[in-house]
């Protein structure tokens, strides 16, 4: 009898076309073969699955725009019958970042591949940051920016009925193994178990994998000792992806004086690229062992140039990213205790209201800054912006 009533059902589908993309980690980066070449997870994904055909359009440092514009009509014209969107990490790393926005992408992309028929596979980020030790500041505001992330990859993956594999729970995933030299991108091991947790997910969708992906390294270039003193030699033992501050403390202040004292006169796009070099450069500085004094010292000249960043970022026309940057300048201050840094972070979200014509939300801005400040330099700008509101 169960053998009558489960003789018509469908089997599992076969996946005849495998599409993968995304950015470097789905290109492969961290797993390298010989050649000089990147392999990761996406081939071993194809090799279980039985994919007679697969194409990898994922590059290195894309980001979801970059996926929508240009990988999709690719992967649209390879007509795959499943596809892996690894995506977004990038986009958490810049200062235009925009959770609105990247629905918005990632939407289009998902569903997109859905309804051309394609099963989807994508993901829910891990923290990074107990893989690579990034300084407190940075390392919030990354949390937060992938927790954003993350809730915009759920959504359109339950919209769209795609799998979701939440690398925050693939087993392993935090042990030193599971990456590459640098700790941004998988190592071999790592890439094997990403091969297998999509695997799991397209068998959840419905469609067969007939293999396995074995989590014995194999074919892949082993990493010497030699390649971790390499590292060590380049970066001093830690990651650093912004490279360090070789300068006095003095010059320091000058320089991030110098910048500010040039934002009514410079060029506001090439003025911005430098004020971000240099931030980048200021933060990463926390990660060394300082003195409370010392570190205070680089919160508040870092503060300072997140306060210049977001006021630069809003004049070249990217109010989300300026907003981004104005809250850093906040936390910044009050991880200091620096009232004037978290007093301006408000003069500044209120020049931001006043100028779209939100007198209101201006005036109320400045006066809860001018309450933080007190008797700074800062209340009287605060005050202006009051009166002007």
């Amino acid at each position: 009898m169960h053998d009558a009533i489960t003789a018509g059902r469908p089997g599992p589908r076969p996946v005849r076309s495998l599409a993968v993309l995304g950015d470097s980690v789905a290109a492969g980066m961290g797993d390298p073969i010989a050649g000089r070449r990147w392999r990761g997870f996406a081939p071993l994904l194809a090799e279980a699955a039985g994919a007679a055909r697969f194409t990898n359009l994922a590059t290195s440092g894309a980001r979801v725009a970059d996926l929508r514009r240009h990988q999709l009509p690719a992967a649209l014209r390879a007509e795959p019958d499943a596809a892996v969107v690894m995506v977004g990490m990038n986009d958490t790393m810049r200062s235009d970042f925009d959770p609105r926005s990247l629905w918005w992408q990632l939407n289009h992309a998902v569903r997109a591949l859905v309804d051309s028929g394609a099963a989807v596979v994508t993901i829910r980020y891990h923290d990074h940051a107990r893989v690579f030790p990034l300084p407190g500041p940075l390392r919030r505001l990354l949390h937060r920016r992938i927790e954003a992330l993350n809730r915009v990859l759920t959504e359109v993956a339950e919209d769209h009925g795609a799998a979701i594999v939440d690398l925050h729970h693939l087993p392993d995933a935090y042990h030193p193994s599971a990456w590459s030299v640098d700790r941004l991108h998988p190592s071999e091991l790592g890439h094997r178990l990403l091969a297998r947790a999509f695997a799991g997910g397209l068998a959840e969708l419905g469609l067969l994998v007939p293999g396995e992906v074995s989590l014995t390294c194999s074919g892949g270039v082993p990493t010497t000792r030699w390649d971790h003193l390499r590292w060590c030699g380049r970066t001093g033992g830690a990651p650093d992806p912004v490279g360090r501050l070789r300068a006095t403390w003095a010059m320091l202040a000058r320089r991030v004086d110098r910048l500010c004292r040039d934002y009514p006169v410079r060029d506001a796009a090439e003025l911005l690229a430098e004020s971000r070099w240099w931030l980048d450069r200021t933060l990463a500085m926390t990660d060394k062992r300082l003195s409370l004094a010392r570190r205070r010292e680089i919160l508040v000249r870092s503060g300072w140039l997140a306060a210049l960043v977001s006021c630069l970022t809003y004049d070249e026309g990217n109010a989300a990213g300026a907003e981004n940057w104005r809250e850093a300048t906040a936390q910044l201050g009050r991880e200091a205790g620096h009232a004037e840094l978290v007093g301006w972070s408000s003069e500044i979200a209120a020049w931001m209201a006043l100028t779209p014509g939100r007198p209101t939300d201006a005036a109320e801005l400045a006066a809860s800054g001018e309450q933080i400040s007190g008797t700074s330099c800062v209340s009287v700008q605060l005050t202006a912006q009051r009166s002007r509101a």
